[in-house]
């Protein structure tokens, strides 16, 4: 029984060496990825993305403030005073594109317009 337990303790306790490895070492590299999306928007959409701030704790989870999208006219789209970005690192290590497990939007707002030709400005930045 005891080896049992001693086993169970050092499988606990890898387990735990394991994720605080992998929140430490692979997440820092995907918060650094949000500050790139403002770069990458423009191949993506067809107008600028703005970040105000970026927040990491150092869990799984990261909180960004103050975004802005705007259409190419630099008029605002949307606004997202609060995004709350959450990750699974373990699974990342296996496709990158499953490190963001759930985002969440806070108080979003649209600003939606028409043109003379009848065609909405959310309409133009795609």
């Amino acid at each position: 029984m005891k080896k049992y337990l001693q086993f169970i303790e050092f499988y606990l306790s890898s387990w735990q060496t394991g994720y605080v490895f992998l929140v430490h070492t692979v997440m820092p590299k995907y918060i650094r990825q949000i500050r790139k999306i403002e770069e990458m928007a423009p191949e993506y959409i067809n107008g600028s993305v703005s970040i105000g701030n970026l927040t990491w704790n150092g869990g799984l989870s990261a909180e960004i403030t103050d975004v802005t999208i705007k259409d190419n006219n630099g008029e605002r789209v949307a606004e997202l005073p609060r995004t709350v970005v959450h990750f699974r690192p373990w699974l990342a290590l296996d496709n990158p594109a499953k490190a963001v497990s759930r985002i969440e939007l806070m108080r979003p707002q649209a600003y939606l317009t028409m043109d003379d030709n009848k065609k909405w400005n959310m309409q133009s930045i795609y």
